[in-house]
């Protein structure tokens, strides 16, 4: 995924394009998991959430 961030995602357009389906992803994630009631869904819906919060941190352009 950092090698394709590289290559495709240098464009500004793109970076935000990447933010909005991070935080997109941490808020769906997070609220599915929490109204989860089985665990292992619960676990699903919460690793989405933790891949949304690797697109906002890849998004957000660096020094």
């Amino acid at each position: 995924i950092v090698r394709l961030l590289v290559l495709v995602f240098h464009q500004p357009e793109a970076q935000t394009v990447m933010l909005v389906l991070g935080i997109l992803g941490v808020v769906t994630g997070e609220l599915a998991a929490w109204r989860a009631r089985d665990f292992n869904r619960m676990l699903a819906y919460s690793s989405i959430g933790q891949l949304g919060i690797m697109f906002i941190a890849f998004a957000i352009p660096g020094q």
